[in-house]
């Protein structure tokens, strides 16, 4: 029975070590990802917008419109818009074409 609970003890002290590193290897490349780093976009699918949605902003397409924004923000020393606030749906498209107004009159 002892040898028993040594070898769980020596099992949940592996696990601890191993979540430990997983850890430290998380905070790591969060650390090494520049905050003005773009984040990866190419599993997300744009939405669509109209012709005059793009033109409004002076894009072809979805995609360079984003493209477009993240430099305009960079530039103004604010952070890339994030995977959570691509527009993959319309009403994120809607949102983010209303900051790029909001962004334009000041």
């Amino acid at each position: 029975m002892a040898e028993e609970a040594k070898q769980e003890l020596i099992g949940e002290t592996t696990g601890l070590r191993d979540a430990a590193a997983l850890r430290a290897e998380r905070m790591a490349r969060r650390t090494a990802a520049s905050p003005r780093s773009v984040p990866d976009y190419s599993r997300l699918h744009p939405c669509e917008a109209t012709r005059e949605e793009l033109a409004l902003v002076g894009a072809g397409s979805v995609s360079e419109f984003v493209a477009q924004m993240n430099r305009a923000l960079i530039d103004r020393g604010l952070l890339p818009i994030t995977q959570g606030d691509y527009p993959t749906t319309r009403k994120r498209l809607l949102k983010l074409l209303e900051r790029w107004r909001r962004s334009v009159r000041q």
